[in-house]
Order: structure tokens, then sequence, then C-alpha cells
């Protein structure tokens, strides 16, 4: 099963949360009430580690799950610019989501394409 991909905009030292939903190759709804969920943001594979994010199951049995960061935790994320200068470098992290089964399986439901927009008010 390929993981689906999404794009997580993050608003740097903010409370964020994304809503998800685990699907097979068919569209339907996995349910992950067995096993665990972890997710980890990286700069890339097997790159600084910037944040793990709380995984919830909020409905399993419907494949439905959370992830959040509390405001402490994406204060210390790198940003994403807001426009695109020339030269800029755009930071963009990754990040994937691994359900480890019951029997010790592991699958990756979502792959995660990280932007972070600077916080102004601090």
């Amino acid at each position: 099963m390929a993981a689906a991909k999404k794009i997580a905009v993050i608003e740097q030292g903010t409370d964020w949360s994304l809503d998800l939903v685990a699907l097979d190759a068919a569209g339907v709804a996995i349910d992950i009430t067995t096993g665990t969920l972890e997710c980890q943001i990286r700069s890339g594979p097997q790159g600084t580690l910037w944040a793990a994010p709380t995984c919830t199951k909020t409905t399993p049995v419907s494949g439905q799950y959370r992830l959040s960061l509390t405001n402490a935790q994406t204060r210390n994320l790198p940003t994403w610019p807001s426009g695109r200068r020339q030269g800029a470098v755009l930071q963009t992290l990754w990040g994937d989501v691994e359900w480890t089964k019951g029997d010790g399986t592991k699958v990756r439901l979502h792959e995660l394409e990280v932007r972070v927009n600077a916080e102004i008010t601090i």
C-alpha cells in the first residue's frame, strides 16, 4: 500500500493539529484500533528530528486520527518564507506516519511535506 501524500502547513508558535484518515489502495478506511501510531518531522531521511507530533486515534474503526503539536513545539521549527525571493532558500521539512499493527507489521499511512510559516508576534 502506497502512503497518501499531504502538505501540512504549520503556523510557528501556535498549537497545531491535522486530522487524517487511513485509507487502503481502494480508498476504503482502514481499522487502526489495534497497534500504535508514530509520526516524526525531520529535515529529510535520517535528518535532524524537529518534532514528534502526538498521534491520537479519534475514530480508529474508521481510520481517523489526529496529529498535534503544542505552541512550544512549533515555535522551534524552521520556517518557510512567505514570499519567494531571488536566491531565497525554502526550508521544507518531511514527515511520515507509521502504524505498527498488533502483530508488529509496520505500515506507512501518510507522507507529509511540512511548511512552517514564521511567527511574527512573540
